[in-house]
């Protein structure tokens, strides 16, 4: 389903620790490779198009010339890393000099997209590389509903007005 194809850009991370690695082609950066030094910094739905490559090429032109507002990121460039999720399939592209080069041991184990997700999203039992899903949260076991906890609170208080009718009234003289 086109719809559940979805992108992350990873670039490395700050620090001068990492600076040697920045904007290396892939041929003197790949002994050096590692997913532990990139973050995550957009994920969005994979634009339109008829093969990988060219899909590749929209992001780079996407994240150079018309970045979305809501990217904090520096340019797409050599060294960053793009992630797809394509027919439940994941594949990660290293930014190259010129084109990409597939990385295919960077996604292996944990979900790529996920751990955007998991500092983002209320909750992700629908990991779809859309940030901020909103799935309605099941209630621990053990405790009511917000529904029985409303008819709980409903019955209270007519039980409290009906013990304010019966109540006898007493007056003044009485007192």
């Amino acid at each position: 389903m086109e719809s559940d194809n979805a992108y992350a850009i990873y670039q490395l991370k700050g620090g001068d620790a990492l600076h040697g690695l920045r904007f290396e082609s892939y041929e003197r950066a790949k002994d050096a490779i590692d997913k532990a030094n990139y973050q995550i910094v957009y994920s969005g739905a994979l634009p339109v198009g008829n093969t990988l490559p060219q899909r590749l090429d929209a992001l780079y032109q996407q994240f150079n010339i018309d970045r979305p507002p809501d990217f904090h990121g520096h340019s797409l460039s050599v060294s960053d890393v793009i992630v797809i999720r394509q027919n439940g399939t994941f594949s990660a592209h290293y930014v190259d000099s010129i084109g990409f080069v597939e990385l295919p041991g960077f996604c292996s184990g944990k979900n790529p997209l996920r751990s955007l997700e998991d500092s983002i999203e209320q909750n992700d039992n629908q990991l779809d590389g859309i940030i901020n899903n909103l799935p309605s949260e099941p209630e621990p076991k053990g405790q009511k509903t917000i529904q029985e906890r409303l008819v709980e609170g409903r019955e209270a208080l007519r039980n409290q007005a009906n013990l304010q009718k019966k109540a006898p009234v007493k007056s003044v003289e009485e007192r």
